[in-house]
């Protein structure tokens, strides 16, 4: 008796025949097929929510850190050329009493001269440094906005300035349009101590002595700065935070620039002075300090005087010994964002 077989893909009829099986095409004759129950839809749609869930935030994640090692890698590009620069001219870096200087002494009496690699303000050290290596303009506006919106801009800084700074003109009559400065050089490395300053250069403001005061002698040369894996050149952030407004950032635009501009700054140890990028209320980092500040999910990155670059949490960030020279003197602790020094702690 022949017995009767069926494939599910419904292509084959199996019938037997003396023990020997023989196939020839059929047509499946069950037509019932399963389908899915609410529960069964309940489940898959609950298990992709789950995987959306957990991917989701790495995928995030994963986009925020490739963010930071794109930031990382601009600021090596910076370290390179700072190594070009005191190849060039050595035991100097950039700064308002360096390659700044004349633009000091003069303020608003200095020509600018159409060249890549001259500061666009006396606290630009940019130029400098990567005006030759990234073909900047020649035009001093044009390097500006360069510098800002396209050459060395990390990919965590979207906001513009608020055109609302003093001063206006200078050839920047609409700064609303430029994207605001991505790295600061700390300020405290290119001064003169107040009581040693020649005229005509700049020094160590009075508010900051306070807290911590320069070394005698200090005169901003890689010699003198210490260790250069131990220093921080540059950083993330840019100054004239808006704390009433709490997200806005003035672009400061005269020419000579006293306590940084929109180019330099004193670093996240002393958070509170006036214009900071870094400050914290309680111990906590205001909205404006992370955006503009510690913007790599709450860390920052650092260039370091000897070329490298990290990422520093807010406790590595705040130390006072990064920010200035060795030999430099600690005076009031208690101001300072910098929970391990002491009065009269020499730094190292």
């Amino acid at each position: 008796m022949a017995r009767t077989g069926y494939w599910w893909g419904g292509a084959k009829r199996l019938e037997s025949r003396g023990g020997v099986w023989e196939g020839h095409t059929g047509v499946m004759r069950d037509s019932a097929r399963g389908a899915f129950t609410l529960l069964e839809l309940l489940v898959v749609v609950a298990i992709i929510a789950l995987l959306a869930a957990i991917l989701i935030p790495a995928l995030a994640g994963a986009r925020q850190r490739a963010k930071t090692a794109v930031c990382l890698g601009y600021l090596r590009g910076a370290g390179l050329g700072l190594q070009a620069y005191q190849s060039e001219y050595p035991d100097y870096f950039p700064g308002p009493n360096t390659t700044g200087a004349e633009i000091t002494r003069l303020t608003t009496a200095y020509v600018f001269r159409n060249e890549r690699t001259e500061p666009t303000f006396n606290t630009d050290w940019m130029s400098p440094i990567v005006g030759q290596p990234l073909s900047l303009p020649d035009d001093r506006i044009a390097r500006i906005y360069a510098l800002n919106n396209h050459r060395l801009r990390c990919p965590n800084t979207d906001y513009r300035y608020d055109g609302a700074g003093p001063n206006p003109g200078v050839g920047i009559d609409d700064p609303t349009n430029m994207q605001i400065a991505s790295y600061v050089a700390v300020f405290n490395f290119h001064v003169y101590r107040a009581d040693e300053a020649p005229a005509g250069t700049l020094f160590q403001p009075a508010d900051v002595q306070a807290l911590v005061a320069l070394p005698r002698g200090y005169r901003f040369r890689l010699s003198q700065v210490g260790s250069p894996a131990a220093k921080v050149f540059a950083l993330d952030g840019t100054r004239f935070v808006n704390h009433t407004m709490n997200d806005q950032v003035q672009f400061h635009k005269p020419w000579s620039q006293v306590r940084g501009g929109n180019y330099m700054d004193f670093g996240p140890a002393l958070s509170d002075i006036n214009g900071s990028p870094y400050r914290a209320v309680a111990g906590v980092p205001t909205a404006a300090t992370l955006k503009f500040g510690f913007r790599h999910q709450g860390k920052l990155n650092a260039l370091f005087f000897d070329g490298h670059a990290e990422t520093q949490d807010q406790a590595a960030a705040r130390d006072v010994r990064q920010y200035f020279p060795t030999g430099a003197t600690v005076v009031q602790a208690a101001q300072t964002s910098d929970v391990n020094d002491a009065d009269g702690m020499t730094i190292p």
